[in-house]
């Protein structure tokens, strides 16, 4: 392939994958027939996926997509150009920060431009210039966002297809958890035996390797209401999981320790007692509540929140409680 040549990316369904998860389901305690379709790959609607594999140029391939995925800024970036994306805090544009006629106002009817120095507000403190110039040349390479001026973007045609980050977030987690940990691994599994119930689905479930089965319940947007979280502690106690991980896609510690409160609220726990702890180099901050349940942030990236929580879970499956 010469250099900067473009080839369509078309994701790859593995079908001995899906056979050997199915497999896997039925050898699980209890009855679990899968209904509706859950998914294994990029290509599932309202995922930001791959468009162009585009030799010499960063993250333009499968691997390095993942990688863009997996920094935090990236994925702020990417939400500040999903038109229908929750205007939160950290998203809402200022009069000072952009001449669009629609800045501040929370609807979707216009269409969001970014400058440059409105888009390094909204990354994390400390972000230098160079590293958003070379995020914004991938995006616009993509396709996903669109020059509108000098220093100035909207999002792409293909960007308009996508509601919020959270399927990718979804996907991303998932692809980890294929592609580094070696996993069976599926997005929005629904069970026959919950059709009738609130809990359908599950964002994420995986088999590793080693005989770990986790579940992921991925969060992008901060407003989780005690609803979400007991239906999250509910299907950590009817599905039998080693790891139930509640992961926050936020570098904040203490939305962590916010739903730990929560979930102590379900569990009927005394508030204070937020289990234990886990950091590695400074990175995401996961804590074991009790049995099951975990909550981590992103603090680091995707990855190494699910490699600490999977080693925890791993530990505490053959009776080793530290990492």
């Amino acid at each position: 392939m010469e250099r900067h040549e473009r080839i369509a990316y078309r994701p790859q369904i593995n079908m001995q994958q899906l056979r050997a998860f199915d497999e896997r389901l039925q050898t699980i305690p209890g009855h679990w027939s899968t209904i509706g379709r859950s998914f294994v790959h990029a290509g599932a609607p309202g995922v930001i996926r791959l468009r162009w594999q585009i030799s010499g140029e960063r993250w333009c391939d499968e691997p390095g997509f993942l990688n863009f995925l997996d920094v935090r800024n990236n994925r702020l970036l990417l939400r500040c150009f999903l038109q229908h994306e929750p205007m939160t805090d950290d998203l809402q544009l200022t009069a000072e920060e952009s001449d669009s006629p629609g800045a501040g106002v929370p609807e979707h009817d216009w269409q969001r431009s970014w400058k440059e120095e409105a888009l390094l507000k909204k990354m994390e403190p400390g972000t230098k210039p160079r590293h958003l110039a070379q995020a914004l040349h991938f995006l616009e390479i993509q396709g996903y966002i669109a020059a509108h001026g000098p220093n100035e973007w909207v999002s792409g045609s293909f960007l308009e297809q996508v509601a919020t980050i959270a399927p990718t977030f979804a996907w991303a987690v998932q692809a980890r958890l294929q592609t580094d940990h070696h996993a069976l691994a599926r997005r929005c599994v629904s069970f026959k035996e919950w059709q009738d119930t609130p809990l359908n689905d599950l964002d994420v479930l995986a088999f590793t390797e080693d005989g770990l089965i986790m579940t992921v319940e991925c969060k992008t947007n901060l407003s989780i209401s005690l609803e979400h979280m007991t239906h999250f502690v509910q299907r950590a106690t009817k599905f039998p999981a080693d790891v139930a991980l509640l992961l926050i896609d936020t570098d904040a510690e203490e939305q962590v320790v916010k739903r730990l409160r929560q979930i102590n609220t379900v569990l009927n726990r005394e508030e204070t007692d937020i289990g234990t702890r886990y950091q590695q180099e400074e990175k995401s901050v996961i804590y074991h509540l009790t049995g099951n349940i975990y909550v981590a942030n992103t603090a680091g990236g995707i990855n190494p929140a699910l490699e600490t929580t999977l080693r925890l879970g791993s530990g505490l499956k053959q009776g080793v409680a530290s990492l």
